[in-house]
């Protein structure tokens, strides 16, 4: 999937991650917006752009917490060429192992439909303020974590309300949109003179049913 008009976005991105190298302190960045508007490939491709090891963390709400730690340990171990001695029982073990690699070096880290945590590990984000704030307080660090969730409600009380616990570390937010038709059918000309393709407004039709276009 190619991403449209979104360099404002990858601008932003692209500002923290050279936040984090030139002051050695990590930064906490949000994205929000309904389901398949492209927030997902909006980091991924930002994160691309990086030289930093990236990890990607995925949260389904019919996870099991132990069995999410186990995944997520495997691929932070992977992704962070790890020793494989490493164990996680809960997602939080995964977290520190994670936050104290990057003490010492550059680390993107992106976790997907946060919101599902409530439902998988309700204690994850009282853990998480903990976690960050022994992070970012007691020293140089180099972590871009990264935040996504698909349900706006959730999301802006998780990281606007005060009574929350990560309310106040944010140092970056974006809310994706949905295009408009008219934007949308004006990239989809263009795409579609590369392929001398004609029927732009059918291509779009389908993706103004999902709400993916207004």
């Amino acid at each position: 999937m190619k991403l449209y008009d979104k360099n404002k976005e990858l601008a932003l991105f692209e500002r923290e991650i050279r936040g984090v190298e030139q002051e050695q302190k990590s930064r906490f960045t949000v994205v929000s917006g309904r389901r398949r508007v492209g927030k997902t490939k909006l980091v991924l491709e930002a994160f691309a752009k990086d030289t930093a090891p990236s990890v990607y963390l995925f949260c389904s709400p019919y996870a099991v917490e132990r069995e999410l730690a186990r995944q997520w340990m495997n691929e932070v171990c992977q992704k962070l060429e790890l020793p494989e001695r490493y164990k996680a029982e809960t997602v939080g073990d995964v977290i520190e192992v994670i936050f104290e690699e990057a003490k010492r070096r550059r680390i993107n880290l992106f976790i997907d439909e946060v919101q599902d945590m409530l439902t998988v590990a309700p204690s994850f984000f009282d853990k998480l303020r903990g976690q960050w704030d022994k992070l970012t307080l007691t020293g140089p660090s180099h972590l871009l974590m990264t935040l996504s969730g698909s349900v706006a409600s959730v999301v802006k009380q998780l990281f606007s309300d005060y009574s929350q616990p990560l309310y106040g570390r944010i140092t970056a937010r974006i809310e994706l949109k949905p295009f408009f038709s008219c934007r949308a059918q004006r990239n989809f000309c263009r795409l579609c003179e590369q392929t001398q393709y004609r029927g732009a407004f059918e291509v779009i039709r389908p993706h103004r049913r999902r709400g993916e276009v207004c």
